[in-house]
């Protein structure tokens, strides 16, 4: 069966609560201030095709989540804050545990996209607005379009093509010179 208590003897008490106990087992316990224990799993919804929030009513500020039956997806309607060394993970491996595919902020500042193979950005254009720091090889399938100057990182620091990859033609505007040495007078 299942039982309700009331701890509270009509007077306000630190301790004062009200607790539900299925066969003998408390299951919920509200205190007197609203904080709400749960014993197991809460399962929201009756299995209907409706949408089911969860509303968080402060002072200044409120937030929901919501459950979009129709399109299976959770809605937020505010901000996510993910605190210090915490993960956000979009891939579990075979025995259910964080896999290695996630997202995190490894230091102020720093957001991190880490993925076991590959990081893939899918977008007829990605805007990159700042330094592109590349460690490994840089591939292109496309042209490379630069809009001032494509430069070594010091004099004499690149090379353009290798004795084994050769560039092919070089097309220069009319106008246009090929310059060499440290005062480009050849």
């Amino acid at each position: 069966g299942m039982t309700f208590d009331v701890a509270t003897d009509g007077t306000p008490q630190a301790n004062d609560y009200y607790m539900f106990k299925v066969q003998n087992v408390e299951v919920l316990k509200i205190d007197k201030d609203g904080a709400a224990t749960m014993k197991d799993n809460l399962t929201i919804g009756d299995g209907t095709d409706d949408d089911f929030s969860l509303v968080f009513n402060g002072a200044t500020s409120s937030g929901s989540v919501t459950w979009m039956e129709d399109e299976d997806h959770f809605q937020y309607s505010d901000d996510i804050l993910m605190l210090g060394s915490q993960k956000l993970y979009f891939y579990d491996d075979a025995t259910g545990s964080a896999g290695t595919d996630y997202i995190h902020a490894s230091a102020d500042g720093i957001l991190e996209i880490d993925a076991g193979t590959e990081v893939q950005i899918d977008a007829t254009t990605v805007d990159v607005n700042g330094n592109l720091d590349v460690s490994g090889t840089l591939t292109f399938a496309g042209a490379i379009t630069a809009n001032t100057s494509v430069v070594p990182d010091a004099t004499g620091g690149a090379d353009l093509g290798s004795t084994a990859l050769e560039w092919g033609d070089l097309f220069i505007a009319d106008d246009k010179k090929i310059k060499f040495g440290n005062g480009q007078d050849a």
